[in-house]
């Protein structure tokens, strides 16, 4: 059975989860507590970086799409954000190498370029890197 479209609205928090038309005591807002609160987290930590560069752009008051080309869409361009972190949310015995001590870079660095692919794969127009 083939099925539409299911547009998002923006949600404020103040929403509650209803069972059987009834106000369960339990919002919106405490689930994205419960679920998002871990910003060191890989997955997590993408979607923060994400939506500070839409703020800065002046994008952020929609609803971010998880099926789209890229990132966030800018004056009609696409842009990819990425995001790295020093500290990560599992036990490390060093913080993470960014950039070596020579000035060149790092591994993390490598790998980010690497996301980065070929002019002729591109479909945005802007690349933004978090740290």
């Amino acid at each position: 059975m083939e099925t539409s479209f299911i547009k998002p609205t923006r949600k404020t928090g103040r929403e509650s989860f209803v069972v059987s038309g009834n106000a369960i005591g339990v919002s919106v807002a405490d689930y994205w507590a419960w679920a998002f609160s871990d910003v060191v987290n890989n997955t997590e930590r993408g979607k923060l970086a994400e939506f500070i560069v839409a703020s800065a752009l002046g994008v952020a008051d929609g609803v971010r799409s998880t099926w789209e080309k890229y990132d966030l869409s800018f004056m009609g361009r696409g842009v990819e954000v990425k995001s790295a972190a020093y500290v990560q949310a599992w036990h490390q015995k060093n913080r993470c190498r960014l950039f070596s001590a020579s000035g060149q870079h790092g591994a993390g660095t490598r790998r980010l370029a690497s996301m980065i692919p070929s002019k002729s794969d591109r479909r945005t127009c802007m690349f933004s890197a978090c740290w």
